[in-house]
């Protein structure tokens, strides 16, 4: 259970998650993921959602998620890595 969300009737929050995930990594469409997962485009579209809202509203955002204050410094392995440096 992920913060009050769980299992559908349809699918394991795990592979609502990784169909998730693999959207966020890849950045295929929505064709190409349900290919992937042999689901059907609107399944794809709803769980995909499903999971953006949970991760961003609360309980799971206010619990999980800190966003940095002023003041915080950066850390060395951020700063000195050109990839991630200044965008984290």
């Amino acid at each position: 259970m992920l913060c009050g969300y769980a299992d559908s009737k349809h699918l394991m929050l795990e592979e609502q998650v990784a169909i998730f995930l693999y959207t966020c990594v890849t950045g295929l469409s929505i064709c190409h993921v349900g290919e992937h997962f042999q689901h059907a485009n609107s399944t794809i579209s709803i769980y995909f959602q499903h999971i953006l809202n949970t991760l961003s509203l609360p309980p799971f955002h206010t619990k999980y998620v800190r966003l940095p204050q002023e003041g915080d410094l950066v850390p060395n392995y951020i700063k000195d890595n050109k990839k991630l440096y200044p965008f984290f």
